[in-house]
């Protein structure tokens, strides 16, 4: 495993399309911006690991908090807009909905998600 510091404001490059930047330390808490294409997901380990199904991916119901759950739901929204021929226009409306909800819960505005 690579460490590297940065301090808020510093970023780190990977591939030269994925940008990770510090954008803000609070307390023990590190809130990092990542600029990466659109066809590279980027979730949380936690997310990931309840969308794939791995080890540790079994939350109990009041661990996953509302925007988590959202990022799940919105992780297999998009899977199967992808896998699908003919993705309909509500289906698309939702996915759109629920992206604007989980800005919201964030405190982000449209469309940072």
């Amino acid at each position: 495993m690579l460490v590297l510091s940065r301090k808020a404001n510093e970023s780190i490059v990977i591939n030269n399309d994925i940008t990770l930047t510090v954008v803000e330390i609070r307390g023990d808490k590190v809130r990092l911006g990542i600029v990466s294409p659109k066809d590279v997901p980027v979730h949380r380990q936690e997310v990931f690991e309840a969308i794939h199904g791995k080890p540790g991916a079994k939350l109990e119901p009041a661990a996953v908090d509302p925007a988590m759950q959202l990022e799940i739901d919105i992780a297999a929204l998009k899977k199967q807009l992808e896998q699908s021929t003919d993705p309909s226009d509500e289906q698309r409306k939702l996915l759109a909905a629920m992206r604007i909800q989980l800005a919201a819960l964030r405190g982000v505005s449209w469309p940072a998600v």
